[in-house]
């Protein structure tokens, strides 16, 4: 195998799909990039066995082959050069890379060592079409809230779930749940595990099978085996009616994170249109205080948990909705109706002490 490629294309491509080649592999092959250098183009394809990916880049083909390399190392030997263009010369027992004047011999395996990957190429299952920014919006916004690996393997993705004309996409670890939906007319039902999605701005070709989800966006795909499980319905667990509040979002977050400098939980009092923040822990104490507009209320929330939930939007103002000082948050963006997320309150005796209080008044 023969060929030269513009260094910022083959650059881009390993540095593209290295990141789901394997770490640390104890099969050897995994750690390389498989190249096919063929009918002007060349293709670089990585996996661990549970995610793969490949990205094609126009290239002068001297002499169609295939090899493997060891990703990570040509890519840092062509990050390293100052050449414009990067020749590969490859026979079975390595390979001579030219990068300006820089000059690197690598070892090779057998292309035929690699494993064959059916979710790459495989025509089989749903095929629609999804637009690129919606699954950045899924990747920030959703996929935050799995379950830690240690917990319950069917949290530990973000379900797709078509119904009724629309995919809900969503995640929980029991203790806060994040949902955001779009139109589509297929039907599908899976869990997809968390890996990384490029935050494509075309139009996203997707693929679900019962075992595997492609995705393909111009020259790159990526595709990732499924966990196989029945993700729970969650969707009753959003309470029909709440009592909400408006409140600036950016406020709300700093207040909350303020007082996680000397507590890990914070009790939030609203009375009159303030919303009080206290937080104590070893004679430390902190208190706060956010104008918002709505009824009274009182919530004892964990901090990095609501933190989270509150980082996860961009909005400026969030409604906030609540049925007792004890049952499920609901945070929404009053201008957009396809998202929602809730946060699960801790039961805390500072409430319990305010509550016959505000009663009595």
């Amino acid at each position: 195998m023969r060929f030269t490629a513009e260094r910022e294309k083959i650059l881009a491509a390993l540095t593209f799909v290295g990141k789901y080649a394997a770490r640390g592999p104890k099969i050897p092959i995994l750690a390389n990039v498989r190249i096919d250098a063929s009918d002007g183009a060349v293709t670089v394809v990585a996996t661990d066995c549970e995610q793969s990916a490949r990205q094609m880049f126009p290239s002068a083909i001297d002499r169609p082959g295939s090899v493997c390399l060891p990703v990570e190392l040509l890519r840092k030997t062509i990050d390293a050069s100052a050449g414009s263009e990067v020749f590969i010369d490859a026979d079975d027992r390595q390979a001579r890379v030219v990068c300006g004047k820089q000059r690197f011999v690598l070892p090779v395996m057998p292309a035929s060592d690699f494993p064959i990957l059916p979710m790459l190429d495989s025509e089989k299952g749903e095929t629609f079409t999804l637009p690129g920014e919606l699954l950045t919006r899924v990747t920030k916004e959703v996929a935050f809230a799995v379950i830690d690996p240690r917990g319950a393997y069917y949290l530990t993705g973000v379900s797709w779930r078509s119904q009724n004309g629309a995919v809900y996409f969503c995640a929980t670890d029991t203790h806060r749940l994040s949902m955001l939906s779009a139109p589509c007319s297929r039907i599908f039902d899976v869990i997809v595990p968390p890996f990384e999605i490029p935050a494509w701005q075309e139009n996203v070709d997707a693929v679900v099978t019962e075992t595997f989800i492609r995705l393909s966006s111009g020259t790159q795909t990526i595709a990732s085996k499924l966990i196989e499980a029945t993700y729970p319905e969650v969707r009753n667990l959003i309470p029909a009616s709440t009592q909400a509040i408006l409140i600036d979002r950016v406020e709300f977050l700093a207040a909350v994170k303020r007082a996680g400098l000397v507590a890990s939980s914070v009790l939030i009092i609203g009375r009159d249109g303030l919303a009080s923040f206290s937080a104590s822990s070893s004679g430390q104490n902190a208190d706060d205080e956010v104008a918002y507009e709505g009824a009274d209320f009182q919530i004892v929330y964990a901090v990095d948990l609501l933190a989270s939930v509150l980082s996860s939007f961009d909005c400026e103002m969030i409604r906030f909705g609540f049925v007792a000082h004890d049952a499920t948050g609901v945070l929404t963006d009053p201008r957009d109706d396809t998202r929602v997320a809730l946060a699960f309150p801790l039961r805390d005796a500072r409430v319990v002490q305010y509550l016959p209080a505000m009663a009595a008044e």
